[in-house]
């Protein structure tokens, strides 16, 4: 069934990905992921420097790109190293559907592109379709090289001694210019809305029920700041009439100068 984990939630059980969080290398000499680079939707994007360390380098925080569901994309990586050049072969890795990934599977259908190959360090860029099933929400992308000549190996749990597997933020949407969840200008109104409301209720709710146990005002008059209230039509009407009057003073001057003394 594969390394899954299990959480408890507020809505009960929920599945976690594992993304093989402890994949190679083991070395920090040698062969690594070159620097990854890459332009996404409304600006999005990073480009990533070399890393020279054990294990899996986590950008995760840290370098994000937002694609587009059915959208072209190019992709800038390669392979390097902290020492001596060897042989050594590299991929680029999307989950898609956001299901994590398991050691032993075969990944290839999530793939950017095919095994590259060098002896020597290599820039390679690939071109990609964003799948129209990719899920909506934030996922991981994964770099690896390594040492190897056999590209069986080459999978996105695989344990290594040398080489490099950096892992990157995606967040998959489907329409472009809009995030997903809140995160976008939508969502951005939508949260101002709710506390807007959030705040008349609890301004009128807690008002009235202050004003009739503290302060022994019955009906109508419990309504918090009763005195404004009753003169608010009247408010909105003469700034009408002030909005009126001001325009049809400039309107007159036929864009001659006016002031509000005019008025």
């Amino acid at each position: 069934m594969g390394n899954k984990i299990y959480v408890f939630g507020l809505f009960g059980f929920v599945n976690a990905q594992d993304w093989c969080m402890g994949t190679g290398p083991t070395s920090d000499l040698d062969t690594t992921l070159g620097p990854v680079s890459i332009s996404g939707d409304s600006g999005s994007g990073f480009t990533s420097e070399i890393y020279c360390g054990e294990g899996l380098n986590d950008l995760y925080g840290t370098h994000s790109v937002t694609l587009v569901i059915g959208k072209s994309y190019s992709i800038t990586w390669g392979g390097d190293s902290c020492g001596n050049q060897f042989f050594k072969e590299g991929r680029m890795w999307v989950d898609w559907k956001s299901a994590g990934w398991m050691v032993g599977e075969n990944y290839d259908d999530i793939a950017l592109g095919p095994v590259v190959e060098g002896q020597g360090s290599f820039v390679e860029t690939t071109n990609f379709d964003v799948p129209d099933d990719a899920k909506n929400g934030f996922t991981r992308m994964r770099g690896m090289v390594i040492e190897d000549t056999d590209q069986t190996k080459l999978q996105p749990c695989h344990h290594f001694a040398f080489g490099g597997t950096t892992d990157f933020k995606v967040e998959v949407i489907s329409k472009s210019g809009g995030g997903g969840g809140l995160g976008g200008g939508s969502g951005g109104g939508l949260i101002f809305l709710i506390i807007l409301l959030v705040g008349v209720f609890v301004y009128c709710v807690g008002g009235f029920v202050f004003n009739m146990k503290k302060r022994e005002k019955k009906g109508a008059e419990a309504i918090p700041n009763v005195e404004f209230w009753k003169d608010f039509p009247n408010l909105v009407k003469e700034g009408c009439l002030f909005t009126f009057r001001k325009a049809k003073s400039l309107k007159k001057g036929d864009g001659g100068y006016s002031t509000f003394e005019d008025v």
